[in-house]
């Protein structure tokens, strides 16, 4: 942000009616101090509008986004995430393909094959009419990932035409991979993660939280080869239970799951083959203990996508989203 905003704002300076909304999400990170005094002239005169969200324990971006797109003052609004670059003339270049074409939005062409970074895909230009009519992002995409995928879904649903926004105005500045999912929710309630191998192309994860609470999913290949992350959950979610440890391991207990997946009886010792005959492996390597978390973040959205899709669901959060304690600097 400390990098980007005051780049975008002189790149789009030729626009009067510029405003862009900054949500300080409860971070920690000093933003909120850089930005009352270093953006104090853009904040007096209107070309930033800076909000705080001071109840938040952890990220949720669907909702972040949406507490911006409410608090957005024009009628055409656009997502751009922190770590983007918006290029010279990108306001005026969304005004006019939009300005006079109600019935269209702007999205990253994310099936298309020239380009591939995950950073811009969280553009999204659109009339805010629309952006309501449909609820805006789903406040139950709560992890990392397709939430942004998923409202161009819904978006495309009503009728709405898509078109691409221009690769020249799609740039981020480089950040490591693990900063996406660092302050997700599930990145400070797992305790430990285990993996069994069924198949090349299908594996069950184990996730043990620092509460008690277990879950178990079957990750298997998502139905949207041209998508980032391409898994989703199985039929069935992610199964519930709980565990403890015990003098011989951690000792699991589910419903039927434990019985019909680990080939074992309610409970189950993991790590114990006079127990549970699968081969588990617990992840203890930090790097692969991250992709597992990404990949627990992923195709848990993914599979919401697919329930909005597949359903016809259009608005998931009805009448209410984008609410909070909200504080707005003047």
């Amino acid at each position: 942000m400390l990098q980007t905003l005051p780049q975008n704002l002189q790149d789009n300076s030729n626009y009067p009616l510029i405003e862009f909304v900054i949500l300080d999400y409860n971070s920690s990170d000093g933003l909120a101090e850089w930005i009352t005094s270093e953006m104090a002239g853009f904040i007096k005169n209107g070309k930033v509008k800076f909000a705080r969200e001071p109840t938040a324990t952890s990220i949720n971006r669907s909702h972040a986004r949406n507490i911006c797109m409410h608090l957005a003052s024009g009628d055409i609004i656009c997502n751009v995430d922190a770590d983007n670059l918006t290029g010279r003339g990108f306001a005026s270049y969304v005004n006019s393909q939009l300005g006079d074409h109600t019935n269209r939005f702007l999205s990253v062409d994310y099936r298309g094959k020239r380009f591939r970074d995950k950073s811009v895909y969280g553009r999204l230009a659109v009339w805010k009419q629309h952006f309501m009519n449909v609820g805006g992002y789903d406040e139950t995409m709560t992890s990392y990932g397709y939430e942004d995928i998923d409202l161009v879904s819904r978006l495309s649903m009503i009728g709405l035409k898509n078109d691409f926004i221009e690769e020249q105005f799609l740039n981020a500045v480089d950040h490591p991979e693990s900063m996406r999912t660092e302050n997700d929710p599930i990145a400070n309630t797992i305790h430990r993660y285990y993996v069994s191998k069924i198949s090349p192309a299908q594996s069950q994860i184990i996730c043990l939280f620092n509460d008690g609470r277990a879950e178990m999913g079957t990750v298997i290949p998502g139905k949207d080869t041209c998508t980032f992350d391409n898994l989703q959950i199985a039929e069935g979610g992610w199964l519930k239970g709980c565990w403890e440890d015990s003098r011989r391991g951690v000792t699991l207990r589910g419903e039927e799951w434990i019985k019909s997946l680990l080939r074992t009886e309610n409970p189950a010792v993991l790590l114990d083959p006079t127990i549970v005959p699968v081969l588990i492996y617990e992840l203890v390597e930090p790097q692969i203990y991250r992709q597992i978390e990404r990949i627990h973040s992923t195709a848990t959205n993914y599979t919401k996508m697919c329930v909005n899709r597949d359903g016809g669901i259009t608005n998931p959060n009805g009448g209410i989203f984008g609410k909070g304690n909200i504080d707005v600097a003047t």
